[in-house]
């Protein structure tokens, strides 16, 4: 798994690159327990590199995106493969983590 991420002045884009899984999820929650978020600027995850994601994965996105909203800022997930939107379906996350298409989508 590798996370990159990158910076606009509207948004930051998080990419997630490969397997977020109990073999990865460690090393995800240390990235992001390190992570400095700009108060009250949107943060969206691009999941188009994402291959796979298990339990242990969608919890440590869950936990995220509950920390976000805590403070205030604007989550959402793009550009997820089918079959990790069908998993954010399934599991209900999809009702709290908004899955959008677009940047503009997520902007509105």
């Amino acid at each position: 798994m590798q996370i990159t991420t990158s910076d606009s002045n509207d948004y930051i884009i998080i990419n997630i690159i490969g397997r977020l899984d109990s073999g990865t999820a460690e090393e995800a929650e240390h990235w992001i327990s390190s992570f400095s978020m700009q108060p009250g600027k949107p943060l969206i995850m691009d999941f188009a590199e994402l291959e796979y994601i298990s339990s242990a994965g969608l919890r440590v996105i869950f936990n995220f995106a509950r920390s976000l909203k805590k403070s205030g800022n604007k989550f959402g997930v793009w550009k997820a493969q089918d079959h990790i939107r069908e998993i954010f379906e399934i599991s209900g996350f999809d009702s709290f983590i908004p899955m959008v298409n677009t940047i503009e989508e997520f902007l509105e």
